[in-house]
């Protein structure tokens, strides 16, 4: 008997096997493809009419197109988005609940923006961004509001079914682009991460190190916002994610792969690392992305640039009221061709709780899906040499408590942290209602 194909693993959560990749623009070499710019998962809806909402699919967002493809076998199906001809996409939103049906929200390099079907990928409505500041990112965390980062420094937010937008927030002075978002729903605030580059009045390349981060809380009355601003950035700012039930920010920094770790609350940095290689060869961190665990431990996903995720971990001790940054796994998705160099740079980063999967997409327009993630995929040493956990701050060796001049013997977190964060949103609060 011959050797046989093995079989495809279950995903555990839907009890068949999925796909394990899919490619769009395939009709083009390779390294003109495009950068992955997101993935969605879309579900079966009962609620829906169309003849593809009782299918699973996997849409790919990409500056030339949008592709749907199968999310059990991979195969590409037909309906399909392309901008108008010199015009790319520079971001996209997927809002499944909006007032107007499960759509998908793209923001063009001609300012535009459209709603657009999921299920045929096709425009239903657009708006444009007022001024002549270009997009740059986007986010969506409630239905039918859109958060939008501009080149001007600018985070502008609109209603679907407006034209305007209902908020623009900026602080006063030049302000680099912004280039990546987050948007806490506990506590309603932005969190802008920015270029470390921008033009100056004589049309010049003028540089800002330090870079901090900015917290803008929503305050729909106000013509200035001042922003509270994390210290002790550098670099541009790569890509920033929020652990809420730890109040820590994120954010990945173009400076030798540096990690920054906020308590959003009270403003401290609790911990700063490099991301060492884990690799044959030296790698550059491209992208973040967390998920909270338990009390005590959350998972920190690093897209690397030669096509890896680093999984780690985060563990906050209550007893020293420290952080500790660990590596746990080095993942190399399997792709359906050899990448060249350069272009397997992980650009996206998403997990799926409802198949238990990572999604992760490359600058050659491919999309990996891991499947089982934390049933198969954790838990695992790393393939390389494993580096040691690190436990430092920006300027020490020792990591910064969250809590200056807590009582360490108090043992449970809610007595720890309450109390403090009480008084500061308290005292936050007030001052947004004095502006």
């Amino acid at each position: 008997m011959g050797n046989r194909a093995p079989m495809p693993v279950p995903n555990k959560k839907l009890g068949v096997p999925i796909a394990s990749h899919v490619t769009s623009n395939l009709t083009y070499p390779i390294n003109q493809r495009g950068s992955i710019l997101n993935v969605f998962i879309i579900f079966p809806d009962a609620s829906s009419s169309s003849e593809y909402s009782q299918l699973f699919h996997i849409i790919t967002v990409s500056p030339r197109n949008i592709d749907m493809f199968c999310l059990l076998t991979g195969d590409i199906r037909s309906p399909r988005y392309t901008p108008a001809h010199g015009t790319l996409i520079i971001s996209a939103v997927h809002c499944k609940e909006s007032l107007l049906g499960n759509v998908i929200v793209v923001g063009e390099s001609d300012r535009v923006f459209k709603v657009i079907d999921s299920y045929s990928l096709r425009s239903i409505s657009q708006f444009s961004a007022p001024g002549a500041s270009k997009i740059s990112i986007m986010i969506s965390p409630v239905p039918d509001l859109l958060y939008a980062g501009f080149h001007d420094g600018y985070v502008r937010v609109w209603h679907l079914a407006a034209q305007e937008p209902q908020l623009e927030i900026k602080e006063e002075g030049i302000i680099p682009g912004v280039r990546a978002l987050a948007y806490s729903n506990k506590h309603r605030f932005i969190l802008s991460g920015h270029d470390n580059t921008y033009q100056a009045a004589d049309g010049s390349q003028a540089k800002l190190d330090p870079n901090p981060l900015r917290i803008y809380y929503m305050n729909a009355l106000a013509q200035v916002f001042e922003p509270i601003l994390l210290e002790g950035f550098t670099g541009s700012c790569l890509s920033v994610s929020l652990v809420e039930s730890k109040n820590f920010a994120i954010a990945l920094s173009s400076q030798e792969s540096q990690v920054h770790i906020w308590d959003y609350l009270t403003c401290y940095k609790v911990l700063s690392f490099s991301v060492p290689s884990t690799g044959v060869t030296p790698e550059l961190s491209c992208k973040i992305f967390s998920l909270a665990l338990s009390d005590e431990s959350d998972c920190l996903l690093i897209g690397k640039s030669d096509g890896s995720i680093l999984a780690s971990t985060l563990s906050l001790s209550l007893e020293s009221l420290s952080v500790t940054w660990a590596p746990q796994q080095r993942i190399m998705p399997k792709l359906q061709e050899r990448v060249a160099d350069g272009i397997e740079v992980i650009t996206f980063i998403d997990y799926i709780p409802r198949i238990d999967a990572v999604i992760a997409g490359n600058a050659s327009s491919s999309a990996m899906i891991i499947s089982n993630f934390f049933g198969d995929c954790l838990g695992l040493d790393l393939k390389d040499e494993q580096p040691k956990a690190i436990k430092t701050t920006d300027s020490t060796e020792e990591s910064i408590d969250l809590k200056p001049g807590a009582e360490l013997e108090m043992s449970s977190k809610e007595k720890l942290y309450e109390e403090e964060r009480q008084r500061i949103w308290k005292a936050l609060n007030e001052e947004t209602k004095t502006t």
